[in-house]
């Protein structure tokens, strides 16, 4: 499995509170930039959501596999409308 497949696994599990919406872009399987959406953000303060997911990757992820991690936006859909419009976020996880 790709870094970039098990980065969007892991997002994708985070706690059934968040229910996250995850997508990500990459250059291959370098540079790999996840968008985390939640309702649940909206009344987390921006370094609680860092926490959150950054734990959840470093505790799945080896360090050269960390390293291919360039950002993780972690966004309200409030957030995510004023920065995005209307582009939706990427669909729940099934």
């Amino acid at each position: 499995m790709s870094t970039k497949d098990r980065v969007e696994a892991i997002l994708k599990a985070l706690p059934q509170t968040i229910n996250p919406h995850v997508s990500l872009t990459s250059e291959g399987d370098w540079h790999i930039v996840a968008t985390v959406v939640s309702d649940a953000f909206g009344s987390r303060p921006d370094e609680e959501r860092q926490e959150l997911v950054w734990g959840a990757l470093a505790a799945e992820l080896t360090d050269e596999e960390m390293r291919r991690v360039e950002f993780v936006f972690t966004l309200s859909p409030e957030e995510h409308r004023e920065l995005f419009g209307d582009r939706p976020p990427a669909p729940p996880p099934s």
